[in-house]
């Protein structure tokens, strides 16, 4: 005799109750999962289509505004820096007269608009498509300075010189140190020219033209070096330029000038003395 449990294959009674169920039902299991699976397609295209709905008719519309309301409170880039970068420089028209030995001065005044910026010049004048020597010069910021040149020797029926830049650097003044440059420039160059006379001085046979002027110093800064522009002026043109740099300026000095002008000065003429000192260096104050 064989035995049960030595059939091959032998099932246990659970499963082939099991079998026979399934047997019975598989059509019926068949159908149900048909359906569970066309309920959850159905689920799916709902929940996809009211995405759609929502993204482009109801919640979505109120996103789209409130992305677009922190866009358009963000600072546009070209803006920003069309007012936060200097503005051009102003030149006037450059002049020419007669210098020291038959040689001739150039000049051109020229302003930097800027409040808040300072600018570096590199320069030269071209005369008949021939350049000068090249000079430097500071514009501080709302400032207003002659750009010269001396000596040119060429002839005076040379054609008018014309003001080239060969470099222009700018520096911004940082408003966490200084928020109001005006005021801050204003009190280290408190500077006052009084008592100015004009005599001739006969020398020889020709005679030489004297500009006198105190100098106050009336800030409480002292200067190593104080260069000063000087020009003579008629009806508001310029006619004469000289460059002077005094040592040693002291807070509150009072100091006499005297300038010795060698062209042939003549009629009544104005003085316009301008201090050219770098404010915002700190090497040039006295300590």
């Amino acid at each position: 005799l064989i035995m049960p449990e030595e059939l091959p294959n032998s099932l246990t009674e659970h499963q082939l109750l099991f079998g026979g169920w399934f047997i019975r039902h598989k059509i019926m299991l068949a159908e149900n999962g048909k359906r569970a699976l066309f309920i959850l397609m159905l689920g799916l295209l709902f929940y996809s289509t009211y995405g759609l709905l929502d993204g482009a008719f109801i919640t979505g519309v109120t996103e789209r505004a409130r992305t677009a309301a922190l866009v358009g409170g963000l600072i546009n880039r070209s803006d920003f820096e069309a007012r936060n970068s200097p503005g051009p420089l102003i030149f006037g028209e450059s002049k020419s007269f007669p210098g020291v030995a038959g040689k001739l001065d150039f000049a051109s005044e020229t302003t930097n608009p800027n409040r808040r910026w300072s600018a570096k010049i590199n320069y030269v004048f071209t005369v008949d498509g021939a350049d000068t020597r090249a000079r430097s010069a500071m514009l501080l910021p709302l400032q207003t300075k002659i750009l010269g040149f001396f000596g040119y020797e060429g002839n005076a029926g040379a054609s008018l010189p014309v003001l080239k830049i060969i470099s222009l650097d700018w520096a911004r003044i940082p408003p966490h140190q200084i928020s109001d440059p005006e005021s801050w420039m204003a009190e280290r160059l408190a500077l006052t020219v009084e008592d100015i006379t004009t005599t001739i001085v006969p020398v020889g046979s020709k005679r030489l033209f004297k500009t006198s002027f105190v100098l106050a110093n009336n800030s409480a800064y002292g200067y190593w070096q104080l260069p000063l522009d000087i020009s003579l002026r008629r009806a508001g043109e310029i006619i004469a330029i000289q460059e002077l740099t005094l040592t040693s300026v002291v807070a509150r000095e009072r100091r006499l000038v005297d300038l010795y002008w060698f062209q042939d000065i003549a009629g009544n003429v104005a003085v316009e003395v301008k201090p050219a000192v770098n404010v915002f260096d700190s090497a040039i104050y006295l300590r």
